[in-house]
Parts: structure tokens; sequence; C-alpha cells
């Protein structure tokens, strides 16, 4: 009875260390993949895509730029008209409840329009780091929101992307 015991535990035992070396496998496989995957994103991962799908299709490399910033183009537009007309919708409920004059709503709309020119012209033509993007358009959300109190209108109205207080 015992030597049936014996050969189970040992069993169990070599169970055990099969189980610890494939999870210390599967972790290290992880750390290596994780690593990779920073390695290759500091490289830029728009550039590492244009070179991925140009040697992977065997196309020109400027010419898959081209198409990429054409598709970023147009989801840029596309998510533009959106969010103008969800403000429109915004403003036009605001004067409903009057909480801004029919003016101030034709106001935002116009200095919205202005700024996203402003934005187009300056901001996704950059091709300087994101941090200094991002730095650029809370200057921007900060300059709505000083004219929207400087015209006595509620920052959360105008649609600044963000929290405006």
């Amino acid at each position: 009875m015992k030597k049936k015991k014996q050969k189970i535990i040992i069993k169990a035992e070599t169970k055990n260390k099969l189980m610890i070396a494939a999870a210390s496998i599967c972790l290290l496989t992880g750390l290596y993949g994780a690593s990779v995957t920073m390695a290759s994103s500091n490289l830029g991962s728009r550039e590492g895509l244009v070179e991925m799908l140009s040697s992977k299709f065997n196309l020109d490399e400027k010419e898959v730029e081209k198409v990429l910033k054409q598709h970023q183009l147009e989801n840029q537009a596309e998510k533009q008209a959106e969010m103008k007309i969800k403000l429109e919708e915004k403003l036009n409920q605001a004067v409903t409840d009057g909480k801004i004059t029919s003016d101030q709503r034709t106001l935002v709309l116009a200095k919205r329009v202005e700024m996203q020119n402003k934005i187009n012209e300056e901001v996704y033509g950059w091709s300087e780091k994101r941090e200094a993007r991002r730095e650029k358009m809370e200057n921007y959300r900060e300059e709505m929101k000083q004219w929207a109190e400087d015209n006595g209108i509620d920052a959360t109205l105008i649609g600044l992307g963000r929290r405006a207080g």
C-alpha cells in the first residue's frame, strides 16, 4: 500500500515541477513580447506600420504613407462633422432652456469654426512629438474657455473636448 502512495506523490511532484516550468516559460515569453512591443512602439507606430505594410505587400513607402494620411484626414473630417452636429444640438437646447441667447449660439459656432481652422493649420500638420501637440491643444482649450467667459457663455456648452471646469 505504501508503494502505491509513494508513486502518486512522485507523480504529483513531477506534475508540480512541470507546471512551474511551464508557468515560468509563459511568464518569460510574455515579458519578452512586452519588451519587443515597447521597443517597436518607441520607433513610432505610424512609421513602423508604413514600413511593415510596404515590405509585406511590396509597396512604395511613400504611397503607403499617402494612403494612410488620406485615411486619417477623412476620419478627422468625419469626426469634426459629427462633433459639429452634436454641438449644434447642445447649443439649440441651451437656447431653448434659456441658458444662452441665440446671438451667443451664433458666436460660439463662429468661434468654433475659427478655432478648428486654426487647429487644422497648426496642429494636424505637425510632425512633433505627441506631448507637444497635446500641450498646444490644451492651450487652445484654455483660449476657448477664456473667450467663453469674456462673452458670458458657460464654458461647458462650447465643446472643448474635455471638461472645461
